[in-house]
């Protein structure tokens, strides 16, 4: 696995000047061997797939629910809280999440160095999923297969665009709208 990451940032360059964050899928090997080749990068785990292996143990919507809540606090305090419910749902639970460095899976231990919030990796595995096909073949058809999907793609979201009102992207407008009406509550203090 060091091998493997020596060759990436080789390519990639020093993953010491870049604000880079990793998001797996917890394998064991990849924790030690960003420690050891890359010890500046923020390494995460999705929370997807914690979850996962967390559930093979710890069943149930109530303590799926609050190590979700758990992984989406923004602060130690509410995390703490959220904590603090899994453990009076199942000590067995709390002690297994309390076992995990709390920076690799929620929002409130993330550093600031790497300006990115995101619990999930599914952005890689909906792209792995878009080129399943390709994935099969040798790798100039590959290649030629990726780029040609990639090149459909961007040429429908561009049709697409063209016909939004609004400086926003409808997705990022309607999260904007649902924040506004939730805050409409808020006070200034």
């Amino acid at each position: 696995m060091d091998l493997v990451l020596g060759l990436l940032f080789g390519d990639i360059g020093s993953p010491n000047h870049h604000k880079w964050c990793f998001i797996s899928d917890q394998q064991k090997g990849l924790l030690l061997a960003f420690k050891e080749v890359a010890p500046t990068v923020e390494h995460r785990f999705c929370v997807r797939h914690l979850h996962g292996n967390f559930s093979k143990l710890h069943k149930g919507k109530q303590l799926k629910d609050a190590m979700w809540d758990a992984a989406r606090a923004t602060t130690v305090v509410d995390w703490t809280k959220e904590m603090n419910k899994i453990k009076g749902i199942d000590k067995a639970a709390y002690t297994y999440l309390m076992a995990l460095q709390p920076n690799w899976w929620t929002r409130s231990a993330f550093s600031t160095f790497c300006k990115c919030d995101a619990l999930l990796n599914n952005m890689c595995e909906s792209f792995n999923g878009y080129i399943l096909e390709a994935r099969e073949k040798p790798i100039i058809k590959m290649l030629e297969m990726v780029k040609e999907a990639l090149m459909m793609r961007i040429q429908e979201k561009r049709k697409f665009i063209k016909n939004v009102k609004g400086p926003i992207c409808p997705n990022i407008q309607s999260k904007l709208e649902l924040l506004k009406f939730k805050s409409r509550k808020c006070l200034l203090t």
